[in-house]
């Protein structure tokens, strides 16, 4: 690859980076980009801001929004930017900082891409906070003066979280339903596919079927589906399953759920 290339490469990388921008009151902004299977109410819980928030910033009056539209988002503090190094992964950054690989790839825009560089800046998830370390103390060449001590800001490793094997992103808890059902979230499993079953409040079957994962045969991604099931006569808090079975005897291996209420 020639040096022109390289060079092209490296700022159309710069270019498509989640930029933070502070305004002039004060506030600090991340640009985020949606990418598939996100619901707004998902990107708020990420940045822990509420939806009301999200919908103001951006002036949306419904909560419908398609993949590749940038939304801004305020924060309280900027994000925390974390710089790859020699053998970093994905990964191991989200394991350093007690936070899920899917987290830093949404901040990021990264789709379900694991792919990182050397000399790549990260932002991290909100959760992370930044936390003051002192520098080394100068050494006086001349008379000593006044000083004003520095203090650099690096992001303190968390203890490590478990991943969960199956996240849920929408439909989110005590949201009203209707059928056909949107179910999203993060996962996978055999053949890229993972099973939907919706219950009633007496744990009943109303429905299922099956939703697929976007990702490399048998890795992590986002999944997306349409779930049919049969509508309640009367209001109910019904239960939205999504689960992995073992491809050698139908077992389930991985299992979430969510509690969701029906209105006819």
């Amino acid at each position: 690859m020639t040096k022109k290339a390289i060079l092209l490469f490296v700022l159309v990388a710069l270019l498509l980076m989640p930029a933070a921008i502070t305004h002039g009151d004060g506030e600090v902004w991340h640009t985020h980009t949606v990418t598939s299977g996100q619901t707004l109410s998902y990107i708020a819980s990420l940045y822990r801001i509420s939806l009301s928030q999200l919908r103001q910033a951006n002036g949306l009056r419904s909560d419908m929004i398609v993949t590749g539209q940038t939304l801004e988002i305020p924060l309280s503090a900027p994000l925390v930017a974390y710089r790859i190094g020699v053998g970093d992964t994905l990964s191991s950054v989200a394991r350093r900082y007690g936070v899920s690989v899917w987290q830093i790839q949404a901040v990021n825009g990264m789709g379900t891409s694991t792919i990182v560089y050397h000399g790549q800046t990260l932002y991290l998830p909100p959760s992370v906070v930044p936390t003051p370390a002192p520098s080394a103390s100068p050494i006086p060449t001349q008379p000593p003066a006044t000083r004003v001590p520095t203090r650099s800001f690096t992001a303190t490793p968390a203890k490590p979280v478990v991943q969960e094997a199956i996240v849920i992103t929408s439909p989110v808890l005590n949201s009203r339903v209707k059928s056909p059902l949107v179910v999203t979230g993060w996962g996978s499993g055999y053949e890229n596919r993972l099973s939907v079953k919706v219950l009633d409040e007496d744990g009943k079957s109303l429905g299922g079927g099956s939703v697929t994962v976007d990702a490399p045969f048998g890795q992590y991604g986002i999944f997306s589906g349409t779930i049919t099931f049969r509508a309640p006569t009367k209001a109910e808090v019904l239960r939205v399953q999504v689960y992995s079975t073992s491809p050698r005897d139908g077992a389930i291996e991985h299992l979430n759920s969510v509690l969701v209420k029906y209105q006819p």
